[in-house]
């Protein structure tokens, strides 16, 4: 029974000794210092200041590894930004066309209602008039208003065609400098793409290059846009092309009461004022 409790006592000791020794061993590794304890925490940051510049690097060399395939995606989706510039200008212009058809339409239905108009009155004058001056003056009344209606026309169509000439060029103007900044915009971007494709290669920091990149296409957006806003700005000339048609209609039509004042005085010379009244008419 003696032997049986020493030997039981001999192992429990001998755990316990065991045990302390290997303490011992992990708190000399661990370390329970500050000094040891800010070690550790400047290894720990370290490692991870490692794997953040690692990734960082990982990035950079796919950024330069994808380069091909970004110039490929920029001029697809320039591609379908032109496609819908053009599909929008050509459906403008087909707007512009038919609305200067219709309005051609409907002067003229204006004009042939107003002629018909005009050959009435004549006719009514013709009938009126009983002696040789009457029938005179109506002729002569008759070839002033068809000579100040040709003269109104004459005009007014001589105003609609300036309009219509300036308007064209300044559309043609604005198209062509909308594609002429658009060609310079793509050519700007697949400059910068190749020239960063040329610093990968030559062995350039990819950070470096991207930045150089970003720099390169953000002043290639910049330069487009600027070109776009000044070649946009048509308005002003435009309202300057509008305002002298305006000026010219007003003239036109002007000229034509002054010659039709004139034309029924005369008329009147030669009618009784009680015979009269359709001359008033226009």
């Amino acid at each position: 029974m003696m032997k049986m409790n020493f030997k039981v006592i001999a192992l429990i000791l001998g755990v316990i000794l065991v045990s302390g020794f290997f303490y011992q061993r992990s708190s000399a590794k661990v370390g329970s210092g500050p000094e040891d304890k800010k070690a550790i925490m400047e290894k720990r940051e370290g490692i991870i200041e490692q794997k953040k510049a690692e990734r960082q690097a990982a990035m950079q060399e796919k950024f330069c590894e994808r380069l091909s395939s970004l110039s490929s995606k920029m001029g697809e989706r320039m591609d379908a930004k032109e496609e819908k510039f053009q599909n929008r200008e050509e459906e403008s212009f087909r707007n512009w066309d038919q609305k200067r058809s219709d309005r051609d339409a409907k002067l003229e239905e204006f004009r042939l209602r107003r002629e018909e108009n005009w050959e009435k009155h004549f006719a009514a004058l013709e009938n009126k008039a009983q002696t040789d001056e009457q029938k005179e003056a109506v002729a002569d009344f008759k070839a002033a208003v068809l000579k100040a209606v040709e003269t109104r026309k004459t005009a007014v169509d001589a105003a609609i065609e300036t309009f219509r000439t300036g308007a064209d060029k300044l559309i043609e103007t604005r198209k062509s400098g909308l594609k002429t900044a658009a060609e310079s915009f793509v050519a700007a971007q697949e400059a910068a793409l190749d020239e960063a494709k040329a610093s990968c290669e030559s062995g350039t920091d990819p950070k470096t290059v991207r930045t150089n990149l970003h720099s390169a296409l953000k002043a290639a957006r910049d330069k487009f846009n600027a070109e776009r806003q000044a070649v946009e700005k048509v308005g002003t000339s435009m309202q300057t092309l509008v305002n002298a048609r305006q000026q010219a209609f007003e003239k036109a039509l002007s000229d034509f009461k002054s010659a039709m004042e004139k034309a029924r005085a005369d008329l009147l010379k030669a009618f009784p004022a009680e015979e009269t009244e359709e001359t008033e008419t226009e």
